[in-house]
């Protein structure tokens, strides 16, 4: 099977672009969108890319604004999306990116795989554009946590008023993401909760574009975002007949450690979705396509995607 190195492109959304990433191979069987999550970057999904692309699956990333080569001015700072509305320029991003990648591949079977926040956006998405898609995977998403979210929202949109929409907010990075790491020791470095594997969390750390403290405003669009992906609106506006795979590992603080991440399967159960696929990985942490048994992970989605295509 030949396979194409890493193409990397720009796709143009409202005011600005987003800069993509394409693996691709001759005659796919089918194409996999993936929207990485916070503080990371779609360059980290190569390793998922080699494996599918062995078994004739292209795979396709991008970069959030704020992020990675989607920074705007490239020396700006990390993590900042737009002053207003950050969420809703998140999904509309994601909707230009779908548009130009099935643009690229009429006809060929689309999934879409979401990661962490990336996996709260495509939820978003999911309710307005899911009938696109033959199926969609959920990695490591959760549930909304009440009234700590509606206090998290309150306290960024303080920030924001009071800081400035652009700054980084140590405070804010600190409540979202100081206690993770808590039921992890022995602990070696504060993201310990993203893998079991030593080598990728030390990648992790050394990655420039990896791990930064996002501005306040993007931590009132997350919160707004992960309340948003929760609602009961959201949730039914997913079509009932597709496929979907939830994927996690039960010691991962986002989904409170497979609590939260079976209620958000769950709710979509309730709400009708006929095709749900529920995967929690024991020991796994908050990344599965990062963690010691990735392969066995990446065997797993291949399988299911296969089996509704």
């Amino acid at each position: 099977m030949n396979t194409t190195d890493r193409n990397e492109f720009y796709i143009p959304v409202e005011n600005g672009r987003v800069h993509a990433y394409a693996w691709q191979v001759e005659q796919p069987r089918a194409v996999l969108l993936c929207v990485h999550g916070l503080a990371e970057h779609g360059r980290r999904y190569a390793e998922l890319a080699g494996y599918l692309n062995r078994h004739r699956i292209t795979v396709v990333a991008y970069d959030h604004r704020g992020h990675g080569d989607s920074r705007r001015p490239p020396d700006s700072p990390p993590g900042f999306v737009a002053s207003r509305r950050g969420w809703q320029v998140l999904l509309q991003d994601l909707e230009n990116v779908r548009t130009a990648v099935q643009g690229e591949h009429p006809g060929i079977p689309m999934y879409i795989l979401g990661h962490s926040m990336g996996s709260f956006v495509t939820r978003c998405h999911l309710a307005h554009s899911g009938r696109h898609y033959q199926g969609a995977i959920l990695s490591a998403t959760g549930t909304d946590p009440g009234l700590k979210l509606r206090i998290g929202l309150l306290l960024a949109r303080l920030t924001v008023l009071l800081r400035g929409a652009s700054r980084p907010s140590r405070l804010l990075d600190h409540l979202t993401f100081g206690a993770f790491g808590s039921r992890f020791r022995p602990l070696q470095t504060r993201f310990d909760w993203l893998s079991r594997d030593p080598d990728e969390v030390e990648r992790y750390l050394q990655d420039p574009l990896c791990g930064f403290v996002a501005s306040s405003s993007l931590f009132y669009d997350l919160a707004t975002g992960v309340k948003t992906a929760n609602s009961a609106q959201v949730v039914s506006g997913v079509p009932t007949r597709l496929p979907l795979l939830f994927i996690a590992g039960d010691h991962d603080p986002v989904g409170n450690f497979g609590t939260g991440f079976h209620q958000v399967v769950q709710a979509y159960r309730r709400h009708g979705a006929e095709q749900v696929t529920e995967l929690l990985y024991s020991e796994g942490r908050h990344e599965m396509l990062h963690e010691v048994n990735r392969q066995e992970v990446f065997a797993d989605i291949l399988e299911w995607v296969y089996s509704t295509l």
